[in-house]
C-alpha cells in the first residue's frame, strides 16, 4: 500500500510528514534537482539584471554555532537568482529577488548574497551590526521567505504548495 505526503507550509518553513519511503523519496529528488524550493528575498543594493547564478563552496562545522563561510574546502552550492524589482527606502537602495536553491546548504541563499555584498535585509550574522540594528527600525526579521514548494508525490502527481508573503515583511 503506498502512502500519502502531506506537506504543512508555514510562512518560515516546509515540513513534510511521511513514512519512511516518502522520506527517502523526497531526499533523492532534492539531490537530483527535481524539488524546487522558491523564496522571495529582499537584499540590501541593487543586484544587476544580470545576475542569474552564484556559485561559491560553503564550508559549515555542524552543530558548531559558527555562521558558514564562503571557503574552497567547503561544499559545492548553487543560488539561482531573478531580480523583481529595485526600489529604495530614505538613502537605501535595496533588490526583491526571486531565489531558487538548487543545492541546500547551510545559510545558502544568506551567505551567497552576502559574499557578492547585497546581504540581506535583516540578517543578524552576515550584515554588520550598525546596518542589522537599522534593518530593525522598520522589518522585524530577516526578510526571506520561502514561498513554494514542489515535489512529486509517491503517487507520480507533481505537487505544488504556495505561501503568500506575510504581513510583517
Amino acid at each position: 500500500m503506498k502512502s500519502t505526503a502531506s506537506i504543512w507550509m508555514s510562512m518560515t518553513s516546509v515540513s513534510c510528514m511521511t513514512t519512511m519511503f516518502c522520506h527517502y523519496d523526497l531526499q533523492l529528488q532534492l539531490n537530483v534537482g527535481t524539488l524546487s524550493r522558491d523564496y522571495i528575498v529582499l537584499y540590501h543594493g541593487w543586484l544587476s539584471p544580470e545576475l542569474r547564478e552564484i556559485s561559491a563552496r560553503i564550508y559549515w562545522i555542524k552543530d558548531s554555532g559558527l555562521p558558514s563561510k564562503i571557503q574552497r574546502e567547503g561544499k559545492p552550492a548553487r543560488t539561482c537568482v531573478k531580480v523583481l524589482a529595485h526600489t529604495w527606502r530614505g538613502t537605501g537602495k535595496y533588490s526583491l529577488v526571486s531565489i531558487r536553491i538548487i543545492t541546500g546548504r547551510q545559510h545558502q541563499i544568506r551567505i551567497h548574497t552576502a559574499h557578492i555584498q547585497h546581504p540581506t535585509v535583516c540578517d543578524p550574522i552576515y550584515t554588520d551590526s550598525a546596518t542589522f540594528h537599522l534593518d530593525r527600525e522598520w522589518c522585524p526579521r530577516n526578510f526571506l521567505h520561502r514561498y513554494r514548494l514542489a515535489f512529486t508525490d509517491d503517487s507520480g502527481a507533481r505537487q505544488d504548495t504556495m505561501a503568500p508573503l506575510s504581513a510583517d515583511l
